[in-house]
């Protein structure tokens, strides 16, 4: 319960902070792209998103 609690939380910080600047400042949206980044870049990174996004992990 706990890891998909923390799941939701950080990728609802991820989404925020990597558009409109202003909400966390231009470090935290530079920061917030390179994670999409390594989302789509790594594979192993992508089936542990794709594991908590479907509720399989």
């Amino acid at each position: 319960m706990w890891n998909y609690q923390a799941f939701a939380a950080w990728f609802t910080d991820l989404m925020h902070d990597s558009g409109d600047a202003s909400y966390q400042g231009e470090f935290r949206r530079q920061i917030a792209r390179a994670e999409f980044d390594r989302l789509y870049a790594s594979e192993s990174a992508n089936r542990l998103f794709s594991e908590f996004l479907t509720g399989l992990n």
